[in-house]
């Protein structure tokens, strides 16, 4: 019996100035000057993974730090009990690794492709050479690492909202605000959604059903999008 080989086929990585050109539209790198993107593209390498690969798993040692350009990642922290809970959904524009790196200490959190992912990967000893070479480099990383601080305390913020729907108008918005110009739908799932608010199912697809008949979201199939973010704020509180 034939196999199906296109399933299994993998796409080529696209070219490295095709990576860095979509990573230098939106996020820190967008941020940064001209000549610290063109110092950090001369150690870049492209990263591909499929849906459910990890990037990189708590507990290992670091060894880079990425940049999704396309795709999207799930990150999750260990619980106590051994499993592993997803508490943020990072797209294009995102980058982590560093903390972990610049420490040396093991890593805190395992990343992994929740869709097809493209991604630019600063090796650990080229970054080390290019910084000593570069020291004012390193104001750059420290705003990377603000950043991803910022990042987290949103989360602490959304999780510690008592109120069942403000969890999640909270959390879509901040996915909102992550969005790239002209992108009005979210790829968040229901199950995926409840996964982030820390709320269970049913809760999340009922306070959705009610913002859907108010005409503040419109709900499609894995995915959802705003239509009147002002009467959603109005759910924070």
């Amino acid at each position: 019996m034939p196999t199906n080989s296109k399933k299994n086929k993998v796409d080529p990585a696209p070219p490295l100035g095709e990576v860095w050109d979509m990573l230098a539209e939106r996020g820190w790198l967008a941020e940064r000057s001209p000549d610290v993107r063109k110092k950090l593209r001369s150690i870049a390498q492209v990263r591909m993974y499929r849906p459910g690969e990890p990037i990189y798993s708590v507990g290992k040692p670091p060894e880079a730090v990425y940049g999704i350009a396309r795709g999207a990642v799930d990150i999750s922290i260990p619980r106590e009990d051994g499993q592993e809970v997803v508490i943020h959904r990072a797209q294009s524009g995102f980058w982590i690794g560093d903390q972990a790196l610049f420490s040396g200490m093991p890593r805190l959190v395992t990343v992994t492709a929740a869709a097809e992912t493209v991604a630019a990967c600063l090796p650990k000893s080229q970054l080390w050479r290019l910084l000593e070479q570069n020291p004012e480099l390193t104001l750059d990383f420290y705003i990377l690492s603000h950043r991803n601080v910022a990042t987290s305390v949103q989360l602490l913020a959304k999780l510690s909202m008592p109120r069942a729907g403000a969890r999640i108008a909270l959390c879509l918005l901040n996915y909102d605000q992550r969005q790239k110009k002209g992108e009005e739908w979210l790829l968040l799932s229901q199950e995926k959604l409840a996964e982030l608010t820390a709320l269970s199912l049913p809760t999340v697809q009922r306070k959705l059903r009610q913002l859907e008949e108010a005409g503040i979201v419109e709900l499609g199939y894995g995915r959802l999008r705003i239509r009147d973010r002002k009467q959603l704020l109005s759910y924070c509180g």
